[in-house]
């Protein structure tokens, strides 16, 4: 407490270090007691100088320390006078304290208005603060975060647009890849080709975003994929002719720089599709024999001349049938382009634009390129035809069928002229061959059999009128009212007509649209219905003229009965046979 008031001993002797007491004066011989009266500061100084201390620093024990100070000897006496100091000292020091409070008072009291001003001043500050806080917390919303806010959200907006920018060129993106492969599916070629276009400009104006980077590679797989179906579909159109998807078509390669390989991809298509049909058709109906369908895999390896000579006599016709169907409906295809481009350059040009007219000098080419390879592909055709001819085993055919074979191949060659604007020079030369070969079998054979029917039957005379002649026997009149009124077609089964004399000046090409292929399956049936009516009729015309030579043998049997045979002209039966033979 003194510390504490600032108090210190003053004009005192000097202490020992801290923690030590002050030596114990040896006592004395005991003198009378004589009382002394000392003065405050002499009091006040024999406070030891552990009571100024800090108590926190030093374990200040007053009773302890008083006990430690009495000698060993001491009497109560000693320790009534040690109290009695004590308690003068306290008493100065409490009368000193007082005092000091009472001179400091008027400072303690001021010192407690200026600690509550102080205490009103920071409540005041506080409220004061807390006020301020939120004014700015006002202020810092109306006039800074409103604007801010304002702004932000603008670059939010801004933000959002450009993101939604970005979303619908992504969409477009994929709008256009969709209808690119809706167009190729419905074979709109020259749409696909601008989708295709606008889609590489998309893809390579959006390399940003990772997403799109990858669609990169589609590009190409696209253009390939439009060129691999512009190519089959132009085959197609070669094997079965479509005006609109031609003109789709070109338009197409126009549109993807490619036109000038239209011309060749056309020759490669009709050549191909010569050599790849008939191969297919002859495979087709070689497999139809028993023996073969066993062996399918084995003769799938063969040539078309190897494949000829395993084709069986009673399939023959039919794939004949077939082959020359197949080869006049490319000829029809190959004619039908043609007219398109005459037709596309004979209409008014008057009206067209300079796109229009370029677009159509650009298809002059391919017009041109049509009629240069025709006779490249009638080339190929006759040699498909001519190697089934000459390895199909003719020379065992009877007439019949090796008539119809000679109509057949007649028709097809009357349609390959047209087409090529050449002869036929190979099929012609094979023909004449094979019909050398045939004919000169088969007048051997028959030579044969009428030696054979002349030694074995027997000569017999047989009476006739006065003026007979050879037309009164019905078979040969028959040849020869024939022969007068040129009606001396050989009557073959109803497998072919040959006769074109009903389309007039119409090429045998133009034809082929009206009157159908005169080798298909519905034509010839057709035909054949018609025909099977003249044929009704000619065996009844054979049948009445058997029923004359009948009445005529008994007319001349009933003259023989009545009158001796004359020394005029006579019939053999021999004759008779003879003529119906060849008939």
């Amino acid at each position: 407490q003194m510390s504490f008031f600032g108090w210190g001993k003053s004009d005192t002797p000097k202490t020992t270090p801290k923690g030590t007491r002050r030596p114990v004066a040896k006592k004395k011989p005991k003198a009378e007691p004589k009382e002394k009266q000392l003065t405050e500061e002499q009091i006040f100084a024999s406070v030891e100088d552990i009571f100024f201390e800090d108590p926190n620093e030093t374990n200040l024990d007053p009773l302890g320390d008083l006990l430690r100070t009495l000698p060993d000897d001491a009497t109560p006496d000693d320790l009534q006078r040690m109290i009695a100091t004590r308690e003068s000292q306290l008493s100065v020091i409490n009368s000193r304290l007082y005092a000091q409070v009472i001179n400091n008072y008027d400072k303690f009291v001021k010192g407690m208005v200026q600690i509550r001003e102080l205490g009103v001043d920071l409540e005041t500050t506080v409220n004061l603060c807390r006020n301020g806080r939120a004014m700015l917390r006002k202020t810092d919303r109306d006039l800074i975060s409103a604007p801010v806010n304002i702004i932000s959200n603008n670059r939010k907006s801004l933000l959002y647009r450009t993101i939604a920018d970005y979303l619908r060129q992504i969409k477009s993106i994929q709008n256009t890849e969709q209808e690119l492969k809706e167009c190729l599916s419905e074979g709109d070629f020259p749409s696909a080709i601008q989708h295709c276009k606008r889609f590489a400009q998309e893809v390579e104006a959006n390399q940003q975003f990772s997403s799109i980077q990858g669609l990169r590679r589609d590009i190409q797989r696209y253009e390939s994929l439009v060129q691999q179906k512009l190519d089959a579909s132009l085959l197609e159109v070669t094997r079965s002719f479509s005006e609109i998807n031609y003109e789709r078509l070109l338009k197409a390669y126009r549109m993807s720089e490619k036109l000038h390989r239209v011309t060749k991809k056309l020759q490669q298509n009709f050549t191909d599709s010569v050599i790849a049909g008939t191969q297919d058709l002859l495979y087709a109906h070689v497999l139809a024999s028993e023996k073969n369908a066993l062996k399918a895999e084995s003769l799938r390896k063969l040539s078309y001349a190897e494949l000829t000579k395993k084709l069986a006599e009673e399939n023959f016709m039919p794939c004949l049938q077939q082959t020359f169907e197949y080869l006049v409906e490319l000829m029809h295809s190959h004619y039908q382009m043609d007219e398109w481009h005459l037709k596309l350059e004979s209409d008014d040009q008057g009206e067209r634009s300079e796109e229009e007219l370029a677009e159509i000098n650009e298809y002059k080419d391919i017009q041109l390129g049509l009629e240069r390879f025709s006779k490249v592909v009638w080339d190929q055709m006759q040699k498909c035809v001519v190697s089934l001819l000459k390895n199909s085993a003719l020379s065992t055919f009877k007439i019949e069928p090796f008539l119809e074979v000679l109509d057949a191949v007649s028709k097809f060659i009357e349609f390959g002229e047209e087409f090529s604007s050449s002869a036929a020079s190979q099929l012609q030369t094979c023909i004449l061959q094979e019909s050398r070969n045939y004919f000169k079998q088969f007048h051997k054979k028959k030579l044969e059999d009428l030696r054979t029917m002349v030694e074995n039957e027997r000569w017999e005379a047989m009476p006739v009128q006065a003026g007979f002649a050879p037309v009164d026997i019905k078979e040969i009149r028959y040849f020869v009212q024939s022969s007068t009124e040129g009606a001396s077609s050989v009557h073959s089964s109803s497998f072919l007509h040959r006769n074109f004399s009903h389309r007039g000046d119409v090429s045998a090409l133009a034809s082929l649209s009206s009157s159908g292929n005169p080798f298909s399956e519905k034509t010839t049936n057709r035909h054949g219905e018609i025909e099977s009516d003249d044929e009704d009729e000619e065996l009844k015309q054979e049948f009445v003229a058997e029923e004359g030579v009948n009445n005529e043998e008994q007319n001349v049997v009933k003259v023989n009965n009545d009158a001796e045979i004359g020394t005029g002209a006579s019939v053999t039966i021999v004759c008779l046979n003879l003529v119906r033979y060849i008939g």
